[in-house]
């Protein structure tokens, strides 16, 4: 099966979503499971620089980090 990065964007008048449908990085077929899962995340920051402001940023995916790495959610400015 293809891969297919898939999103709504809210309208700007408010008034519904706009859905887009995006090829992800082609390295998502790879063997190599540490260059496939890359590639995943290279596809979902690049959904989500199209509109950050309408990320879900309070999944905190993201919340356990290594000793002494940064967590993302502070330097976004979420609690």
């Amino acid at each position: 099966a293809r891969a297919l990065m898939a999103f709504a964007l809210r309208r700007p008048d408010a008034e519904g979503f706009d859905v887009h449908f995006l090829e992800p990085d082609a390295d998502i077929y790879s063997k190599d499971a540490d260059v496939a899962c890359t590639a995943l995340n290279r596809s979902v920051e690049q959904v989500v620089a199209m509109a950050p402001e309408q990320y879900q940023w309070t999944y905190k995916r993201f919340k356990r980090q290594p000793d002494g790495a940064p967590s993302p959610y502070k330097a976004a400015g979420v609690p």
